[in-house]
């Protein structure tokens, strides 16, 4: 990130963040098919020649699959919620969660145009590049909350409009709240928009079985191709391979264009995986990553960076142990990090590594390193030690640009370490890390134990004063460190804390920290002067600032009250743009937005987040 950007960043930060604080499995690599469910030996091929023997019952679209009531888990790290299909007051109003266990207020679209709500989901980002908008973006999908002006005859329907939430949550990759919200969208009237996004989820998320049970009927009422091309893969994996290459050529008098379907189908019938590393990492939907599961043909590696949330999974499913594609993935806002942390939990390591991670690590590239510090920290009960492969771990992620990543993944660890002043070496890497993850009260906890020191006047304590120096505007801005007098003395201490980065490193972090806290009094007019000092110097700006329109309409959306607006609209402004690179007018207008319709600790998380990605 340039200078003058990261400049600009902190010139664009509208101050608004005057909040109370708040806390805010391993599979080796495989070149043959790979088996997605237990054959059933007494049907082994299920109703309408298709795989599995889930029983279903009644007309495809009418509620017609048994309902899957699997907890399922949203986020990681501090921000994980368990959540379970609820039962709605209506149709329009099922989802995951409710307010009282982290989804949004149920009222959350009141006020919003029914079509321009759902042309907005549909508008969404596939990817964002910030972790903190991408667990408000399933938290705010997986709500249960009725769409505005919901009703019989309401258009779009209830029905399109709970595909294109499904179909969202696909593109982040978050695949099984993807499918469980499938599932409770059965209850709606059909359309055929809903029809296909149910089955994609299902595919998505590896359940073929159930995706396949409603191919044959839906392929015989809709002239979608999509269903015939279902019905195919459905058949070719059965083994009736006869129908299959009957349905391969009424799909080529149906002029269907999709070469990387002709491409698997062909392999599923030949009992073969054909070769896929020249294919278009982007070509890949639901069914073509199923497809290539089932077959045993990887995706390119090239989806890590470029392909979809389905393709990511099918090929990480394929290739467990490619840890950088996992975390280039995660960074990209296209794999769940719940996923990321199975991965490193089942990563292959000699028992020697896990006997000395530290030194091990230090022979290792960054992700592989990580997962041994993940898996040593699982086993390790000793809390110095369990402190320092902490500290190898976010730093090695902050070298690699990966650090909200990895803070995210390694929370629950942090969370386990209580602070105390035989961890005061500790306290803060944890102060910083607690923070940007909105873990703003364990945070205060560790802080403590640095002013604590910081006073004590032992030999310790200059360390500790230059630590408490670096944390204070994190602190003020996360509402953990109080108002208090001689704001311009801190400032000033803050300032020589940083002096000894690279100088135009040490000039934009300054800029970039200070107009967040002229919203806090009273050191407003201390913030300002410095700023002004700065800005003095900066010179020419660099900025960036996609699609400036969603931050009009995020803010206008705001000042009415309409909560599910304003969070849309936030979300396609982030984009997906990793967090340190945002410009800042889209994080100034972000997190005024939030914080103006009661999101304060999903704003304060943001904005905490971009500045400790900064280097703060």
């Amino acid at each position: 990130m340039s200078g003058t950007r990261l400049a600009a960043l902190a010139l664009g930060l509208i101050p608004v963040l005057a909040m109370a604080p708040g806390d805010a499995g391993a599979q080796s690599q495989s070149t043959g098919p790979v088996q997605l469910f237990p054959a059933d030996p007494n049907n082994a091929a299920g109703p309408n020649g298709v795989l599995g023997s889930e029983s279903t019952s009644g007309a495809a679209g009418t509620g017609s699959t048994s309902r899957d009531t699997t907890p399922s888990v949203i986020g990681s790290g501090a921000e994980a919620v368990e959540v379970a299909p609820l039962d709605a007051p209506s149709a329009e109003s099922v989802g995951l969660i409710g307010p009282e266990s982290g989804g949004l207020p149920a009222d959350m679209w009141a006020g919003s145009s029914r079509t321009l709500a759902h042309d907005g989901l549909r508008a969404l980002p596939d990817r964002l590049g910030s972790p903190a908008a991408r667990a408000l973006a399933v938290r705010f999908l997986t709500s249960a909350a009725p769409g505005p002006d919901a009703g019989a005859d309401a258009q779009p329907p209830a029905g399109d409009f709970m595909a294109a939430r499904i179909d969202a949550l696909i593109a982040l990759g978050a695949l099984e709240p993807a499918r469980a919200l499938a599932e409770t969208a059965r209850d709606i009237a059909a359309t055929p928009a809903l029809d296909r996004a149910v089955a994609d989820a299902r595919l998505a998320a590896g359940a073929v079985p159930t995706a396949c049970a409603d191919a044959r009927s839906l392929s015989q009422k809709s002239d979608d191709p999509y269903w015939q091309k279902l019905l195919i893969f459905c058949q070719a994996a059965a083994g009736d391979t006869g129908e299959a290459e009957f349905g391969l050529g009424l799909l080529a008098e149906m002029g269907a264009n999709d070469p990387l379907f002709m491409t698997l189908a062909d392999g599923l019938i030949a009992g073969r995986a054909p070769d896929l590393s020249e294919t278009d990492p982007a070509a890949f939907g639901a069914m073509h990553a199923a497809m290539a599961r089932v077959s045993g043909a990887m995706p390119p590696e090239a989806v890590a960076v470029e392909g979809t949330a389905p393709a990511v999974a099918t090929l990480l499913t394929m290739k467990p142990q490619a840890l950088d594609l996992a975390e280039a993935a995660a960074w990209r806002g296209v794999l769940d990090p719940n996923r990321l942390a199975e991965l490193y939990a089942g990563a292959d390591f000699e028992p020697s590594a896990l006997d000395n991670p530290l030194s091990a690590a230090e022979s290792m590239d960054g992700a592989r390193a990580r997962a041994l510090l993940y898996q040593s920290l699982a086993i390790q009960s000793i809390a110095p030690a369990k402190a320092e492969l902490l500290t190898t771990a976010f730093a090695t992620a902050a070298r690699d640009g990966v650090y909200p990543i990895a803070v995210d993944l390694f929370t629950d660890q942090l969370m386990q370490l209580p602070p105390s002043s035989a961890l005061t070496f500790f306290a803060e890497t944890a102060t910083r890390a607690l923070l940007s993850v909105g873990a703003v009260e364990r945070a205060g906890r560790w802080y403590a134990l640095i002013e604590a020191r910081a006073r004590a006047g032992d030999n310790g304590a200059a360390e500790m004063t230059a630590a408490r120096d670096r944390l204070w505007p994190l602190g003020r801005l996360a509402g953990m460190i109080p108002p208090e007098e001689g704001a311009a003395a801190r400032i000033a201490a803050f300032e020589r804390s940083v002096a000894d980065r690279a100088p135009e490193r040490a000039e934009t972090l300054l800029l970039r920290t200070y107009l967040p806290l002229l919203a806090l009094v009273p050191e407003a007019r201390a913030a300002r002067d410095a700023l002004a000092r700065h800005a003095f110097r900066a010179g020419g700006m660099e900025t960036t600032a996609p699609n400036p329109a969603a931050g009009t309409l995020a803010r206008l959306a705001a000042a009415d009250g309409r909560i599910a607006e304003t969070v849309l609209y936030a979300l396609i402004r982030v984009g997906a743009r990793p967090v340190p690179e945002l410009s800042p007018e889209v994080l100034a207008e972000t997190v005024q937005a939030l914080d103006r319709v009661g999101l304060s600790r999903e704003a304060r998380r943001l904005a905490l987040e971009a500045l400790v990605a900064a280097g703060l």
